[in-house]
């Protein structure tokens, strides 16, 4: 507690930075909200709650041109599909995603490779 009110949550906490961003008219901040959202949801298994965050967040970095927010959804939108059992989506996705990082030299680039080699035997 905070003067007498609950602390808010890491996702209230996003979601309040979500609506300011929109509020601002930040493609960069709104994206990346969107991804941090999705990113919980996807770990818990929500795959269905995570990909519409991780679509939005795509749809927004690349109309605004934000190369690693769209890698990053696209990754997302990767290991959506892996987990719902779509492997050639989720390989397409994350090699689309690897094709970003790998030029600016992301360090999300190694986890993505790392991915690919278990499904493919070779990244």
């Amino acid at each position: 507690m905070v003067d007498g009110r609950a602390r808010p949550t890491f996702h209230d906490t996003l979601e309040q930075a979500l609506t300011i961003d929109r509020s601002l008219d930040d493609p960069l901040g709104e994206a990346s909200a969107l991804n941090k959202l999705g990113a919980p949801q996807l770990s818990t298994g929500d795959g269905r709650e995570s990909a519409a965050s991780h679509r939005r967040a795509l749809e927004l970095a690349r109309t605004g041109r934000i190369p690693l927010e769209e890698a990053r959804a696209l990754e997302s939108l990767g290991m959506c599909a892996l987990q719902a059992g779509d492997t050639p989506a989720g390989e397409r996705r994350l090699r689309l995603a690897l094709d970003i990082y790998e030029p600016a030299g992301a360090a999300e680039r190694r986890r993505v490779r790392d991915a690919l080699s278990g499904l493919t035997g070779t990244g």
